[in-house]
């Protein structure tokens, strides 16, 4: 007899669809500071960036999923343009990398990303249309140690044989995916804004060396918006993203208010060279019959840093499991 623990189960019954999904899309609570892993075009200043992200998902700390990801974005501009008021065309060239890992190892996966968008201004009022373009390289690993029997005969274990099990080998599997995706927004000292689209995994790569159809990736389709309020000493978020991929769907939307505590001006903060600004940001979010996400962040100048919290609110609790996100990030621009 074979005994199998809840939590052994319950690793049973959470994994095996990853067999057939596991090539899946990278999720964030941080959607906005994140945009152009769903849409590279959406790149909506011209400043230089490096941001990073960690989000970590545990289910009643029976399974937990770890992500991490680092983008940096490179707009091929002088310093004196990025920093100018005056409108102008710019390409921006972006590198990435993230992971996504279960604690028991049984799913690993990691991606590298390059990324190539161009902007270019369509009126005397600072709004532009951009268009950009992805390539992204990822590896997915399967392993279940510790989880799986060795091979059985009607007698029992086979002594001394290996398991021709995939899972338990931890076959692994490389694949290329080509994104697009197209924007338009404005980004001026009294507002922003910004609407776009895109397709991800465009040419359909197969994830698994068999190339069956049942395997091979369906295209995910996105949108994402967002328009910010600007005030003397304050401003106000709204911004949100729906994905459809296969059948399934997302949908998220949230709000932030955002203060300065050293009643700094926008205008003054963006113009004045060296003028720091402190800002405090609250808000919440929701992730349609999923979670809800309250958030906090901190900007320092140029430097921001922020932290997303997920509330369960999906009908996986009826199912004896509670699941809880958190989820950190940093912003420097430079």
């Amino acid at each position: 007899m074979i005994s199998i623990t809840r939590k052994r189960l319950f690793l049973i019954v959470f994994f095996f669809p990853l067999v057939v999904l596991r090539a899946q899309d990278v999720h964030f609570a941080d959607v906005q500071q994140m945009a152009q892993w769903y849409n590279q075009a959406i790149k909506t200043d011209r400043l230089r960036d490096f941001k990073a992200n960690i989000r970590d998902i545990q289910y009643e700390n029976a399974v937990a999923f770890k992500t991490g990801t680092v983008l940096c974005n490179i707009t091929m501009l002088k310093k004196a343009d990025r920093l100018s008021q005056d409108g102008k065309s710019y390409m921006n060239i972006s590198a990435g990398a993230t992971y996504d890992q279960s604690n028991s190892g049984l799913y690993k996966k990691s991606s590298q990303l390059i990324g190539v968008s161009y902007a270019t201004m369509i009126d005397n009022k600072n709004t532009y249309i951009s268009v950009g373009f992805q390539g992204n390289f990822t590896s997915t690993r399967l392993g279940a140690n510790g989880i799986y029997p060795d091979q059985f005969d009607q007698w029992g274990p086979i002594s001394g044989s290996s398991s021709n099990d995939p899972l338990r080998f931890g076959r692994s599997y490389n694949y290329f995916s080509l994104n697009t995706g197209i924007a338009a927004f404005r980004n001026t000292l009294e507002r922003e804004w910004y609407v776009g689209a895109s397709i991800r995994h465009v040419n359909r790569p197969y994830t698994e060396q068999t190339k069956s159809p049942e395997f091979q990736m369906a295209r995910t389709w996105s949108t994402q918006a967002g328009y910010k309020f600007k005030f003397d000493y304050s401003s106000f978020d709204i911004y949100g993203i729906m994905n459809w991929k296969a059948g399934a769907s997302e949908y998220l939307g949230a709000i932030r208010y955002n203060l300065s505590l050293n009643n700094t001006s926008q205008k003054d903060a963006e113009l004045t060279a060296g003028r720091q600004n402190i800002v405090l940001g609250l808000g919440c979010g929701i992730r349609l019959k999923d979670a809800l996400i309250p958030s906090l962040s901190l900007a320092f100048n140029k430097t921001q840093l922020g932290a997303h919290l997920d509330l369960n609110t999906s009908g996986i609790q009826t199912g004896g499991f509670k699941r809880n996100g958190f989820e950190l990030s940093i912003t420097q621009k430079f």
